[in-house]
């Protein structure tokens, strides 16, 4: 079988990070990669009328889109709209809210859209606390937007942190651009005033870790798939796949710059993870885990209830197609793999517009399974080309 080589796009969620950036740049940013994904689309587009004057911009269904121009715009004097699709603007926006208000920005949460009052940030006189219980992304979008401050912003640094590695992510970018940021004691930093971004070395946008993971399931699976220039490290959390898939019996090898996952395996291995800080891992390796002998489980999921679906209930709900038994407690998914699969039924699956599920359902697919995927374009958020590449079609039932 001929082994599939993938170049995986580059990272939207880096893209996006430098985007916003740049946004505070005296002059544009030098780094390489390129992903024409809708999220970075939107937000180039949405950063664009926004300095051409435009009041209403549009984020579509990404919840990381939204909060990160919220901050980004109230920056500025103006009464401003962010548009989104009606379940991202039920996806928990409470914390958000409340951390603009403290800034001074007056905020109005409709079924389709976010409403901003601003005078510019007001800086607060105590240190600022942000909540990331649920989310890392309000305190990601924060440090993004404070570049350029007229007075220095102290925060309260927050115990506990979900996605963790995505904040993360954020730091390592903004150091990359001299970002300043004063560790003042153990639960205090404070962000200097009128500092901007200052670029000393070009930077290159390493490919996105999680397609390299929906791509490197479906080798698993399906025959041998070699990852184009793939990192040695990475700033993604989701790089973790490899250390993950290997539990599971997966074979890698490097081949100078690339990464060959051996497959197909015939005799996976089943997994326990904790996902609370790669979130987006959870559909694609829970769904690859009815292919693993045994109980697999994870655990850290409580936050994936507000992504672009409940992945948790959509998830269960492709495993019990295929015959698996599931169990959901508290924050922790368990799936007994079936000792045989059935492909004899078919059945109709809701995407609802989540990229994960679609590519969770492909793993099914492309064993048989016969799913009528509804939405399965919805891959366009993260990975245009993701059916080609594995050269599936979602419109057949197979």
């Amino acid at each position: 079988m001929k082994t599939l080589e993938v170049e995986i796009p580059s990272s939207k969620s880096i893209l996006i990070r430098l985007l916003m950036i740049e946004s505070f740049s005296p002059g544009p940013l030098i780094f390489y990669g390129q992903n024409s994904c809708d999220d970075v689309n939107l937000c180039r587009k949405a950063l664009e009328n926004f300095f051409n004057g435009k009041t209403e911009l549009d984020c579509g269904a990404s919840a990381a889109l939204l909060r990160f121009l919220a901050f980004r715009i109230s920056r500025q004097q103006g009464e401003f709209k962010l548009r989104g699709s009606r379940r991202l603007m039920a996806r928990g926006h409470a914390e958000l809210l409340r951390v603009l208000n403290l800034l001074g920005v007056e905020t109005k949460l409709e079924e389709e859209a976010l409403i901003l009052s601003s005078k510019g940030w007001v800086i607060p006189a105590n240190p600022l606390e942000v909540s990331a219980d649920s989310s890392s992304q309000i305190l990601s979008g924060l440090l993004l937007s404070s570049w350029g401050l007229e007075k220095s912003l102290i925060l309260t640094i927050p115990e506990r942190v979900v996605s963790r590695t995505y904040l993360f992510m954020t730091l390592e970018l903004m150091r990359f651009f001299q970002f300043p940021l004063e560790k003042l004691n153990e639960k205090k930093v404070r962000i200097p005033a009128r500092t901007l971004p200052i670029q000393k070395l070009p930077l290159v946008a390493e490919q996105d870790m999680s397609s390299a993971f929906s791509v490197a399931a479906f080798g698993v699976l399906n025959g041998s798939v070699k990852l184009k220039d793939f990192p040695h490290r990475s700033l993604q959390g989701d790089f973790v796949f490899p250390a993950l898939l290997s539990k599971m019996g997966v074979s890698f090898e490097r081949e100078g710059e690339d990464l060959l996952v051996k497959g197909p395996v015939q005799k996976l291995t089943s997994i326990e993870a904790d996902l609370e800080d790669t979130p987006d891992l959870f559909p694609v390796l829970a769904t690859l885990a009815l292919f693993a002998k045994g109980r697999s489980t994870f655990k850290g999921l409580s936050h994936l209830r507000l992504k672009e679906s409940d992945r948790i209930e959509k998830v269960k709900e492709l495993a019990e197609f295929a015959g698996a038994s599931v169990t959901i407690e508290g924050d922790g998914y368990s799936v007994l793999a079936p000792e045989k699969m059935s492909s004899t039924s078919s059945i109709a699956y809701d995407c609802e517009n989540d990229h994960r599920l679609a590519m969770a359902a492909s793993l099914l697919m492309s064993q048989g399974m016969k799913i009528n995927l509804k939405g399965s374009d919805c891959v366009s958020k993260s990975y245009p080309g993701f059916w080609e590449v594995i050269g599936l079609d979602p419109g057949v039932a197979r």
